[in-house]
This record gives C-alpha cells, structure tokens and sequence, in this order.
C-alpha cells in the first residue's frame, strides 16, 4: 500500500519510558552541577577542577542510584502473567537506557557543565566589563574624554 505502518510509532507507553529515563537522568545531571557549583564558590577552584572534584565525590552516590533502580527493574524484566509483554517493552527500554545514561552521562556531564559554564562566565564577564566602561564613559564630559 501507501507505506503507512499500521501500529503508530510512538504510543503513550513510550511517553512513560522517555519521561523516566529523563527525569532520572536530570535528576543526576542536576546534583552534580549543583555540587561543582558549590565546590566552585566554596573552594575558589576553577570550573575545570571544580568539576573534576563534583565528578569524583558524586560519582559513588549517582552510581549507588542508578545501580539501585535498575535492580529494582530486573523483576520486571522476566515478567509474566497478563500484560507482561508490555511490562517487558518498558523494562528493557528503561534498562538500556539507564545503562547509557550512567554510562555516558559519567563522562559527558562533567564535560558539559565545564564548557557551558566557562562560555557563561566569558559572557558574563564581557557584559560586566562592557557595564562598567558605559558607567565610566557616562560620568565624564566630552572635554575630559577626549
């Protein structure tokens, strides 16, 4: 026919997998930043070693976390009984993907609260310095200018 499947690609049960494998994943990604963060304040490090210190403090607690979650999962994964098909479908798509995220997010998050961090703080910067010298310029007459 016209190439249309006849199952629709993405059903609301995906929504639940999608949605939890994201919010697990934020939630994690959301505890380091805050952590690197403070370490940044507290220790007066830099962004690079502010995030090297929030990785390897964190690491153990978002990997107890994840670890827990996804031996909670295990049951469902050799589910049985009336509608095990689909507790299965969202047991193998949540496992895999938390095996991903921790696998990935370990090495990417760290990375990325790095780089947009420091593009946040030469922005930051450039808008404070730009402040400063329209506040300098602004004081001063023409005379005293030139």
């Amino acid at each position: 026919g016209l190439g249309i499947p006849a199952e629709p690609l993405f059903r609301s049960r995906d929504d639940v997998k999608i949605s939890l494998l994201i919010g697990l994943a934020a939630k994690q990604s959301i505890l380091f930043v805050e952590f690197a963060m403070a370490q940044k304040e507290v220790g007066n490090l830099n962004i690079q070693n502010s995030a090297i210190i929030a990785a390897k403090m964190r690491f153990r607690a978002i990997l107890m976390t994840e670890l827990s979650f996804l031996i909670g999962v295990i049951p469902m994964l050799f589910a049985t009984g009336q509608s095990a098909n689909s507790r299965i479908s969202l047991a193998t798509t949540v496992f895999g993907g938390m095996l991903t995220t921790v696998s990935i997010g370990a090495i990417l998050t760290p990375r990325f609260y790095a780089m947009i961090q420091s593009f946040v703080d030469k922005v930051y910067k450039k808008k404070v310095e730009e402040e400063y010298y329209d506040e300098k310029s602004e004081g001063m007459n023409e005379e005293e200018y030139i």
